[in-house]
């Protein structure tokens, strides 16, 4: 499994918690977790309760996984 590499992890963060601010208004901050060649993702809503961004009223977390270039 290749490793992340910290370039790419900022990206991520990056990205997510900007496109979060813009879709999911709900949501006060993205919490990335990165393990291996994964990264899993969770919204945090404003009374400090774990949602899906894409399902806010939801507690399941994203789970993306990270597949080198070469």
């Amino acid at each position: 499994m290749a490793k992340i590499p910290e370039s790419t992890k900022n990206s991520l963060e990056s990205r997510l918690t900007i496109r979060a601010r813009e879709r999911w208004p709900a949501l006060t901050r993205v919490q990335i977790r990165f393990r291996a060649g994964f990264a899993y993702v969770d919204g945090v809503l404003a009374d400090g309760e774990w949602s899906v961004p894409d399902k806010v009223d939801s507690c399941l977390g994203c789970e993306f996984k990270y597949v080198s270039v070469a």
